[in-house]
């Protein structure tokens, strides 16, 4: 990373089940892929302060970036996308946490969520892939979410998000 502030160096990596990672480089605006070596295998579209990326059973990527949620096959071709314009009710901010679940929807973190204008700060959604919001939590009492975990009934990892 050419980024000095180490704040805005990077957020949530994760790794991949190929043993790769998925790291966005907030500042400079890029996910890339890296080996464990540290060399840069892939390098997505550049969309202003990434923060999350999760690699789907299928191959595609999931990207949080600039207030929106985008799915990028391996030619980097969008497949799907979430942006502030297909839910009008909730207030998009900073897209941060990501699940898929095994349904085909998913679950995204809205940090620095607020009441706006009409639009709820929903600080975590469910969305199908037809873009229907499922549920939200919302309330000043929660505080800001960049991240969950999705738990069974028995407060284990659901297998949904285990392998991910």
């Amino acid at each position: 990373t050419t980024e000095r502030t180490p704040h805005a160096q990077f957020r949530m990596c994760r790794k991949t089940p190929a043993g790769t990672y998925l790291v966005p480089f907030t500042a400079e605006g890029v996910e890339r892929e890296v080996g464990h070596d540290g060399r840069v295998l892939r390098e997505f579209p550049r969309h202003p302060m990434p923060v999350c990326a999760l690699r789907l059973e299928d191959g595609n990527t999931l990207i949080a970036a600039d207030r929106a949620v985008r799915e990028y096959d391996r030619q980097d071709a969008v497949q799907w996308e979430l942006t502030p314009t297909d839910v009008p009710d909730i207030n998009l901010a900073v897209i941060a946490g990501l699940q898929r679940l095994d349904n085909g929807n998913t679950v995204v973190c809205n940090w620095g969520a607020t009441d706006n204008g009409g639009r709820v700060g929903a600080h975590i959604i469910e969305v199908t892939p037809d873009k229907r919001v499922v549920w939200k939590l919302a309330g000043p009492a929660l505080g800001q979410v960049a991240q969950c975990q999705l738990l069974t009934a028995e407060l284990t990892p659901h297998p949904a998000v285990l392998s991910r």
